[in-house]
């Protein structure tokens, strides 16, 4: 059967509880959610992966959680990070309690794995939300069972700290950074030890994560402590190269903060990390402010080349990594719900592509590149030339770019290369926030609904096409983690892209199809010019 064909999924729905299974900690049980003569799927919620960093754990790298002697149930998803929920993301998990004991994860897997000689490939998702806000809560649990699980698949979804408790950074070794990181890593520790009792393949993982998930994904990839823990990855709309992954180092952004925002004036690192264990958590939330992440691309708390699980600058670490398939994506328009339509003007576009070029870049580069985009934006949405160019110029800068760098390197070194962009768009996916685009295509976090076969930004009915993409996606997905390679067994319909072909990308859309060039090759002459000037 070709990769994108439609066949209507189960529905099948029962609460039952789980078999009890024995994990390196304890005994654990959870609901069984689809229950069929032929396919049965379990989920595990709340499953601790390390003790609750508090008290002196906070600001330390995460430890392995305290063995309990009962059956621990795991019926109910777990608390998200402490945060300020930002509204693009969290209609779905807004009423959720949030709590700093957050460091759980969620598995769900087939339910007859008992039975199999074969074992399961595992997907380990990491969310996104700008490393400040977001939960496993979000992308659901039927869904998954229905959807991923029933395709062959164990899922686990990760929370981990955000905000000052994940990415705040002294500098030193007080307090290096990059925490929420390290929870991550030790999600992956703790499959490693625990999911052969699910009926998982520790040998075959595959990491994916979208926005700040993709980077994190990415990030973790090329970290020297993750060597035989992932065996593939899809970075989706998010990976190392985004200029918003990461920084060299965030010390002064982080003393500022708490000198201005906590009102914390210390004489030494030790002194402002005690202090801060002082803080309560919900004041230690902080907002992911769009605008300063679009203009600057400054996320304020965020991963660090930190020396340790970052040991030196991404290009230095991606030529040492293990090579690994890739499968990456965007989706056709990233940026369409982040600007506003209004009040834009030429001088918007023109700072939004300086800020994308090297200083040494001369000023008849950013003419033309500003003039492209015009003429980009008049042939797409002539009534709204100013936003569509504004839009299409950011998506290059904050996704774009990077995604098509992260493919041309990985091939570069003889990985298998798989490009995506997600084209299809139901304005209820993203609830009420699709009235902010004067646009019918995808914008960021429009593909999370069909990867999870469930509203992750919003819930919503699926109709018979939300179906088809879901069951398409999905598939694809599951081709990818299981085999590395997202095409049906046989097929070969979805060609990789590699290093002479850097664009060459599948169009995910109810008709799919491939195409040669990434918008029309804007992306290819962004990294040439880039180099150009450096």
């Amino acid at each position: 059967m070709p990769l994108f064909s439609f066949n209507k999924m189960g529905n099948t729905r029962s609460v039952a509880n789980t078999p009890v299974i024995s994990t390196r900690d304890g005994k654990i049980q959870g609901k069984r959610l689809v229950d069929e003569p032929n396919f049965k799927a379990d989920a595990y919620l709340g499953i601790p992966f390390a003790q609750p960093p508090l008290g002196d754990l906070r600001f330390r790298k995460p430890v392995a959680p305290n063995k309990w002697t009962d059956t621990r149930e795991c019926f109910e998803h777990p608390k998200k990070c402490v945060q300020v929920p930002f509204e693009l993301l969290c209609q779905t998990d807004k009423d959720w309690p949030a709590s700093e004991d957050c460091l759980y994860l969620n598995l769900f897997c087939p339910g007859d794995y008992t039975l199999k000689d074969e074992k399961y490939p595992v997907m380990v998702f990491i969310h996104g939300g700008g490393y400040a806000c977001g939960s496993v809560k979000a992308y659901g649990d039927q869904g998954i069972c229905d959807g991923l699980v029933r395709h062959g698949e164990i899922v686990i979804t990760v929370q981990y700290r955000l905000g000052i408790l994940g990415f705040f950074s002294t500098g030193d070794e007080v307090c290096p950074g990059n925490l929420g990181l390290w929870d991550q890593l030790e999600a992956l520790k703790w499959i490693q030890e625990n999911i052969d009792h699910f009926g998982g393949d520790k040998d075959n993982v595959t990491v994916l994560g979208q926005s700040a998930g993709g980077g994190s994904t990415d990030l973790l990839a090329l970290s020297p402590h993750t060597k035989g823990l992932i065996h593939r990855v899809i970075p989706m709309a998010g990976n190392a190269y985004a200029p918003w992954s990461h920084k060299n180092n965030t010390e002064e952004y982080c003393k500022s903060y708490a000198e201005t925002k906590l009102g914390i004036n210390a004489q030494s690192s030790e002194d402002l990390i005690a202090q801060l264990r002082r803080v309560p958590a919900d004041r230690l939330a902080v907002e992911l402010i769009m605008e300063s992440a679009l203009t600057n691309t400054n996320l304020g708390f965020c991963p660090v080349i930190d020396g340790d699980l970052l040991p030196r600058p991404i290009d230095e670490l991606r030529k040492v990594a293990p090579v690994i398939p890739v499968m990456a994506g965007v989706t056709s328009l990233e940026c369409g719900l982040m600007i506003p339509d209004k009040d834009i003007t030429e001088d918007h576009i023109k700072k939004t592509a300086e800020a994308m070029l090297p200083d040494s870049a001369v000023k008849e580069s950013c003419d033309a590149l500003v003039k492209m985009y015009r003429e980009v934006a008049v042939r797409k949405q002539p009534k709204q030339e100013l936003w569509r160019a504004a839009v299409e110029v950011a998506g290059d800068r904050m996704f774009n770019n990077s995604t098509v760098e992260t493919l041309k390197k990985c091939s570069e070194r003889g990985a298998k290369t798989y490009f995506y962009v997600f084209d299809y768009y139901n304005p209820k996916t993203l609830g009420p926030f699709a009235q902010v685009a004067p646009s019918s295509d995808a914008s960021h976090c429009s593909e999370l609904a069909y990867v999870f076969n469930s509203g992750v930004a919003s819930l919503f009915e699926f109709c018979d096409h939300d179906k088809q993409m879901a069951e398409m996606t999905m598939r694809a997905f599951a081709n990818f983690a299981k085999r590395g390679n997202p095409n049906d067994e046989g097929e070969s319909c979805w060609v990789p892209c590699d290093f002479e072909h850097p664009g060459r990308h599948m169009v995910i859309d109810l008709k799919p199809r491939m195409e040669e060039e990434f918008n029309a090759g804007r992306c290819a002459r962004w990294l040439e010019l880039q180099k150009k000037h450096e």
